[in-house]
């Protein structure tokens, strides 16, 4: 079969560009005009003996695109990490500022419950009190996993 490099580039499903470089040692088997046509067989089998050293060259570049992609990733991924010393701070700051919050709320909180069921402020803040230490102490006692 006989085929322009046009229709080799279609058949072969690159660019005319790579046809025309595939059949640049080729003779053609007929000209027509300024159209030069090469059997099919011939560009097929001198393709598959340049292959070899192409698809060497193909394998090199995607690995080193790969490892290129590779450091790339890393490098996003250190960048989001942060120290476990400013972890453990930030966690600290926060759980101080929670604790403060708790320990406030007992007294104010038992104000609110005397005046509307009327009772003793200082036993509900007690009360209440205990009842915040303890869901502090199970905060404090949660595992991290």
């Amino acid at each position: 079969m006989e085929l322009s490099v046009n229709a080799l580039s279609d058949i072969l499903g690159c660019s005319y560009r790579k046809a025309a470089k595939m059949v640049r040692d080729i003779e053609p088997s007929r000209v027509d005009g300024r159209v030069r046509y090469y059997c099919l067989s011939t560009v097929i089998d001198e393709a598959s003996t340049n292959s070899a050293d192409e698809a060497a060259h193909q394998l090199a570049r995607l690995r080193k695109v790969q490892a290129d992609k590779c450091e790339v990733e890393l490098r996003q991924l250190e960048a989001r990490l942060i120290p476990a010393e400013d972890a453990g701070d930030a966690v600290e700051r926060t759980w101080a500022a929670s604790r403060r919050v708790l320990d406030r709320l007992p007294r104010v909180m038992a104000e609110h419950v005397c005046d509307a069921v009327g009772g003793d402020v200082d036993r509900v803040a007690a009360l209440l009190a205990s009842a915040v230490a303890e869901a502090a102490g199970e905060l404090l006692d949660w595992p991290t996993r």
